[in-house]
């Protein structure tokens, strides 16, 4: 991994991000809370799946 990363901090990295994207494609950069469950979350319809262990990687969305 290049140093520069580490030594740069997330936040920075997140800021750069915003900046460049927004300012050379016209994009919005979203960054997700701590605790989203985005694995529990279907990306095609939203639903969220309330009970999912640990040793199940991929599921199908029940709706």
């Amino acid at each position: 991994m290049p140093r520069h990363i580490p030594d740069a901090g997330f936040g920075e990295i997140r800021r750069q991000l915003t900046y460049k994207t927004r300012q050379r494609y016209g994009v919005r950069v979203i960054a997700a809370d701590r605790w989203f469950p985005s694995s529990k979350t279907c990306s095609r319809c939203g639903t969220v799946k309330g009970k999912l262990p640990l040793h199940i990687w991929t599921y199908e969305c029940d709706a």
